[in-house]
């Protein structure tokens, strides 16, 4: 039996194993190969909408696909890789949960798919103080903050109160931190409705970033489409600093380079994503920012049972020779690839390039304000805002999730945002009632 473990439940893997079922899918169901997908958590987060889960137009639930219902005839296994021992072609499994305990998973290929994770260290105090996104249970905490820091500006009389309450900082001027800023303040635009303290009070959003021009991913080549969120955010009335940073986040608010405090209840780090290597791996070869090496088959460098994709690999264009972009939609074409290349390997055919050549890239600054490059051209409006969210859908792994969300986005005008708390352990549960009651495959073509 040949074994293929892929490690982590993101984009690269879920489309990795996608593309190893279709291709020998006779082999896996007949037990031939034995597919092992570990991952520290049982569901796989759509990071996309993460502006409309903190607007509470999303639910966090729909943002989310069970990973159990995504692999049909693959083993699943809830846990953390804390080593690899590369000469004996094995990892250590940390299994969490009421029975914790360490166990070896061997393989024959193993695809490092592990992504990043929030860059804690960047900011003294982030981890304690601030908030973070990546992680859907700190996104859940922040939309919860967001909605009882109204509530509470709302029974407040003091001026002072009021005014720390309803201020925001956000640490980051790229793709995150502009898409996040742009949320925040639409959601307390759409609440003055319901809450008069904002009608009385203007909330006030400080957008942070070190550089001289916020979302540098679009610059210099795609300078208005940089300039036109820009002025969207100044619109929805956003405080730009700019060539400034957050040094350090505390109890009672943010401390910036420059010596000033703002006094504020909600900090947040958008400053980008570190990575997270894998003891026992550190004798793979890596470009300076750590990122593994692949070659044109996303074969890790020198390894041809190694495979890499993702945040975490340094995959050269095949036209450019420049380092792919780390998106979602890049990683969903290593997948793809590295999927198809482990497949061809196990049936000794030759491995194929990676050919993708790039689709765009695209932000949202509210509904109907959205920003893209698509092939080189620039798009400003309502256009671009629906092509991403058609794309956004498309590339959805869930057919289930697809359809509930599409939902959302068709009862929303109707509905408005959602100004309710969540529980995330009623989250929890009943995504896990639903995960046990749809046992079907929930794959979608794309």
């Amino acid at each position: 039996m040949i074994r293929v473990v892929i490690l982590g439940g993101g984009y690269v893997s879920v489309w990795a194993c996608r593309s190893i079922v279709r291709k020998i899918n006779r082999q896996v169901r007949k037990g031939e190969v034995q597919i092992t997908v570990i991952s520290t958590e049982n569901y796989h987060a759509y990071h996309g909408w993460s502006g409309e889960v903190l607007g509470g137009i999303i639910p966090l639930q729909h943002q989310r696909s069970s990973l159990r219902n995504l692999f049909p005839h693959v083993r699943f296994i809830r846990g953390e890789a804390t080593a690899v021992d590369l000469e004996a072609s094995a990892l250590t499994v940390r299994i969490n949960g009421e029975a914790s305990r360490s166990i070896i998973v061997s393989y024959d290929h193993l695809l490092f798919g592990l992504g990043s994770g929030d860059h804690n260290e960047r900011i003294n105090g982030s981890a304690d103080n601030g908030f973070r996104l990546k992680d859907p249970r700190e996104l859940l905490k922040l939309r919860n903050h967001l909605i009882d820091v109204m509530e509470q500006a709302e029974a407040e009389e003091d001026e002072r109160i009021i005014a720390k309450w309803l201020t925001v900082v956000v640490a980051g001027g790229g793709f995150e931190g502009v898409e996040i800023c742009a949320a925040i303040a639409e959601l307390f635009h759409k609440s003055k409705k319901h809450y008069s303290v904002l009608r009385n009070h203007q909330p006030r959003v400080v957008l942070v970033h070190a550089g001289t021009a916020l979302l540098p991913q679009f610059r210099p080549h795609f300078n208005k489409l940089a300039d036109y969120a820009t002025a969207q955010l100044r619109q929805y009335g956003v405080e730009i600093r700019f060539q400034e940073a957050v040094e350090s986040i505390g109890p009672e608010g943010a401390r910036f380079s420059t010596g000033e405090i703002i006094s504020s209840r909600t900090v947040i780090a958008a400053v980008g994503q570190k990575l997270m290597p894998l003891r026992g791996s550190e004798s793979l070869p890596r470009d300076k920012d750590g990122r593994l090496l692949t070659d044109s088959s996303l074969n890790i460098v020198g390894n041809n049972k190694l495979w890499a994709g993702g945040d975490i690999a340094n995959v050269k264009h095949y036209r450019t020779g420049k380092t792919c972009p780390p998106n979602a939609l890049w990683a969903i074409y290593h997948g793809k690839r590295t999927g198809d290349n482990i497949a061809r390997s196990i049936l000794d055919k030759p491995l194929r390039p990676f050919r993708y050549p790039g689709l765009g890239q695209a932000a949202s600054m509210g509904v109907g304000k959205g920003i893209g490059e698509l092939y080189g051209i620039q798009l400003r409006g309502w256009f671009p805002w629906l092509l991403r969210l058609f794309f956004f859908l498309r590339f959805m792994p869930s057919r289930r999730q697809m359809l509930r969300v599409f939902m959302d986005w068709i009862l929303h005008p109707f509905g408005g945002h959602d100004l309710s708390s969540i529980d995330y352990e009623q989250v929890v549960k009943k995504e896990a009632s639903n995960s046990i009651a749809n046992k079907r495959e929930e794959l979608v073509n794309v």
